[in-house]
This record gives C-alpha cells, sequence and structure tokens, in this order.
C-alpha cells in the first residue's frame, strides 16, 4: 500500500518545498527552523499559557 505522505517511489515526505531528497530537506528544514527561531527570540514573546506554546510551534513549523 502506498504511503500517502511519501512522494511516489521516494522514502521523502512531501512537503512544501517540493524536495525529494531527503538530504536537501532536512537541510531546508534546519534553516527554516533557526530563521524561526531568531524571528521568536527578536519578538521578545513570552510564555504565559498553551495557548502561547501553540503560538510559537506553528512559527517554528509554518514554513519547514
Amino acid at each position: 500500500m502506498k504511503d500517502p505522505y511519501l512522494y511516489e517511489n521516494s522514502d521523502c515526505l512531501i512537503n512544501k518545498a517540493n524536495l525529494k531528497d531527503k538530504m536537501k530537506l532536512e537541510e531546508f528544514e534546519n534553516r527554516m527552523t533557526k530563521v524561526a527561531l531568531v524571528s521568536i527570540f527578536k519578538s521578545e514573546i513570552r510564555i504565559n499559557n498553551f495557548q502561547d506554546m501553540f503560538i510559537i510551534h506553528k512559527k517554528l513549523f509554518q514554513n519547514s
């Protein structure tokens, strides 16, 4: 059975950048996560509740 989360004939997850090489995808995700972390640190987000954690999670992974 074909995994609906993988590109056809590949073991790479379907992704926004349309990268089908696992190493390139990993590099892209790492770079985007680092950019998001810098943005979060600059915005001085305060964590007061779980909703704030969801906001941080979204910022971290929205471009990956």
